[in-house]
């Protein structure tokens, strides 16, 4: 049996619905499912964003499920420039992903944390997700599908699509920002649909690494 554990339901959808058999259900009042992929049976609970929020979840789904394996899978920022947009980049242990309190939305920043860590990758789960299954013993793989390269920089009205006290995303939040700043829409739809072929690298990684 084998759990993945991914921020936002955004990042999941796509996997949960490849997967056979899915029934969704509340995993620690937290929206989870379950379902077959090929043989095996595999949960998916959503564990939010950010290093603070993401860990209880984390342990209390793998304490639940007692599963064989674990995968934190989800989006991450490219620190390095040879990185582009739909990569996958897949950490066992090797340290190829930094975790960040914060989103990292500049270039600038993403180059001097590159030059600093020498990670490929920025996200804001792996460290203490990947300290919580050593804790318990059970093998974990990350995998990160770029959803912003080096280069680009994230706009600032993302912030509004998630709450930095639980780290669970407010969908209407972001849509009452569109409506009061309506020269938004336009760029939220574009970065939407670039993420489009990310989502689907994402759920075929996790498909692959299963």
């Amino acid at each position: 049996m084998s759990l993945i554990l991914i921020p936002t339901r955004f990042e999941a959808d796509l996997f949960i619905q490849a997967l056979a058999h899915a029934a969704s259900y509340e995993m620690g009042h937290r929206p989870a499912w379950v379902g077959d992929w090929e043989k095996q049976t595999v949960h998916v609970s959503l564990i939010g964003m950010g290093p603070v929020h993401c860990v209880e979840p984390a342990r209390e789904a793998m304490r639940l499920v007692k599963p064989k394996r674990v995968i934190l899978a989800g989006f991450g920022g490219a620190l390095d420039p040879a990185l582009k947009l739909g990569d996958i980049v897949i950490d066992r242990g090797e340290g190829k992903i930094h975790t960040a309190s914060e989103v990292v939305s500049t270039p600038a920043a993403k180059a001097v944390l590159f030059a600093q860590t020498g990670c490929p990758v920025v996200d804001m789960e792996s460290a203490p997700v990947v300290e919580a299954a050593a804790e318990a013993g059970i093998p974990l793989t990350v995998i990160r599908a770029i959803s912003d390269t080096a280069t680009d920089e994230l706009p600032a009205f993302l912030a509004k699509g998630y709450n930095r006290e639980t780290g669970k995303e407010t969908p209407l939040r972001m849509a009452g920002h569109m409506l009061t700043h309506p020269g938004d829409i336009g760029r939220l739809r574009r970065l939407l649909k670039s993420w489009g072929p990310v989502r689907e690298a994402l759920a075929e990684a996790i498909a692959a690494e299963l």
